[in-house]
């Protein structure tokens, strides 16, 4: 699918909806990771080489001292998280990533998250999903109860948007 670019004659590959997943899904303050919204990417979605997805979540950690881990996944593989903030509190965090396949199971991913307003480390990594499968793309939530017990919804998923472009 093409569309025109701006207001000039040059037209480009459309960016289109994948899926969305909509919130908002808590954790249950078990101190396990839970998927807390999940998108299933098509198999062949991503059939040649240089095809590409965007991915987009939106996150809130609730208002506490306690440690919380939020990972972006794309199948088994962790494409971001929120290692420079291990505690956020009061904050939304947002997630973002580039999935690009280079071969049949090789992607290229770069992928950041901003916790409040604290950039957290930057990720490049090369996913090895099987593009001809399925490939579920999650939010992933850890609310570490201490003292326990835990809170249920420490970490609220409110958004997770995946766009082919």
């Amino acid at each position: 699918i093409k569309q025109r670019l701006g207001g000039s004659t040059a037209y480009g590959r459309a960016m289109a909806n994948i899926d969305s997943s909509l919130g908002p899904v808590g954790t249950d303050g078990s101190g396990t990771e839970q998927t807390l919204l999940s998108v299933t990417l098509a198999a062949n979605t991503l059939s040649v080489v240089g095809d590409k997805v965007d991915i987009y979540a939106v996150v809130y950690a609730a208002a506490n001292a306690r440690a919380k881990t939020i990972t972006l996944k794309f199948g088994a593989t962790t494409l971001v998280t929120n290692d420079i903030t291990p505690a956020p509190n009061g904050v939304i965090i947002t997630l973002e990533a580039r999935v690009l396949l280079v071969a049949a199971a090789t992607q290229f991913s770069s992928a950041k998250a901003v916790c409040g307003t604290v950039n957290q480390t930057p990720v490049i990594i090369n996913p090895t999903e099987t593009a001809s499968g399925a490939i579920i793309i999650s939010v992933k939530g850890t609310d570490f109860p201490a003292p326990p017990p835990g809170a249920p919804n420490d970490i609220l998923a409110y958004v997770l948007y995946v766009n082919q472009n």
